[in-house]
């Protein structure tokens, strides 16, 4: 067995805990909330948690039987006792939470990683400084059946990709960021973004401010094109690739993605077309996506793996991308090259 790692949790909304009573999420995603990941996990002491609502620090003491819990970090005892840090933060707290914790071994951080882009470059820039190993909460890099696909799946399934299509919900810099990282994922690096100026956007999202708004994405000459849709009216983050030689759909935020092969055309010689007829449905581990993000990161701490799956600079990437598309929209739609480096200048 592993080393067991004592862990301070800071931040308990939604994903940091409350989602854990939502039951129609529950049914398919077994592990909602770091709370219940912490809980559960082989690996994980769970030494204290920290929210500035004393309502929600009393829900995971009853809940989950935390001992350490208080209003700010410096309210909980041995901080230089903790390994890892899980910021479920408001992003532009986070780089005084590191302060307090002196011998951090890891942190596993919620995007984006700071409230401007030129936050997000500080806070990657202290973890690096202080050699704190980075894991991020864009789950969809743990998924097995995903990781398959961008190892070559993809390639062999549908061909290279001509376009593609996607929607989200609730914020570019929220929701959409997860589409964007797995564009990068399966397609490639996004080398151009557009915002498109004349469809109707709007403000809405958890994060303030945070825009809904058409865009294409680029990789090299690839486009990707993205659409905004109300989760008042419904909830979906897809994403819709046209190989070459089939088609790959990404649905119900990504639970379960659909195939559907190329055959002969039925009206034309010569000619092919999508057989739906022959069209595959299946489950992807989105489900468990977020167990395994702990599994990947306990991995690395353990010496068995030598980087995790999402670390803090291919996040900052994916937020390079993000804040292009917001650039684009402040210019009109212009179109704004995304320079990319080993390490992400923006």
């Amino acid at each position: 067995m592993s080393t067991r790692y004592r862990t301070l949790l800071v931040g308990l909304g939604k994903i940091g805990a409350t989602y854990v009573d939502d039951a129609s999420m529950s049914k398919t995603v077994p592990y909602v909330t770091h709370a219940q990941v912490l809980a559960a996990h082989p690996s994980i002491l769970w030494h204290g948690a920290v929210d500035t609502s004393e309502a929600a620090n009393e829900f995971v003491r009853a809940r989950f039987g935390v001992e350490h819990t208080g209003t700010s970090v410096e309210h909980i005892p041995a901080l230089a006792h903790v390994d890892v840090a899980v910021l479920a933060t408001p992003p532009s707290s986070r780089a005084r939470m590191l302060d307090a914790m002196p011998n951090l071994k890891a942190v596993l951080v919620e995007k984006p990683l700071g409230g401007t882009l030129a936050e997000s470059q500080r806070f990657v820039e202290e973890c690096r400084r202080r050699g704190v190993l980075t894991q991020v909460n864009l789950t969809r890099r743990c998924d097995a059946v995903i990781r398959e696909l961008a190892r070559g799946g993809l390639q062999e399934r549908t061909g290279p990709v001509q376009c593609g299509f996607g929607t989200y919900g609730n914020g570019v810099v929220n929701y959409a960021t997860h589409t964007v990282d797995l564009v990068r994922m399966l397609v490639g690096e996004v080398t151009a973004v557009q915002a498109i100026p004349r469809a109707r956007g709007y403000t809405e999202g958890p994060i303030a401010g945070d825009r809904n708004l058409s865009f294409t994405l680029f990789v090299g000459e690839t486009p990707i094109t993205l659409h905004p849709v109300r989760f008042s009216e419904y909830r979906e983050g897809s994403l819709d690739l046209w190989g070459e030689k089939g088609r790959l759909e990404f649905l119900q935020e990504g639970l379960r993605v659909r195939e559907t092969p190329r055959q002969s055309c039925r009206s034309l010689d010569g000619a092919f077309e999508l057989d739906s007829d022959s069209a595959s449905l299946r489950d992807t581990g989105y489900g468990r996506a977020l167990l395994d993000l702990y599994d990947d990161l306990v991995a690395v701490l353990d010496g068995r793996r030598g980087t995790t799956c999402s670390p803090c600079e291919s996040a900052l990437a994916t937020e390079c991308v993000v804040h292009a598309v917001l650039e684009s929209a402040r210019n009109g739609g212009a179109v704004i090259e995304v320079r990319q480096n080993v390490a992400p200048v923006c």
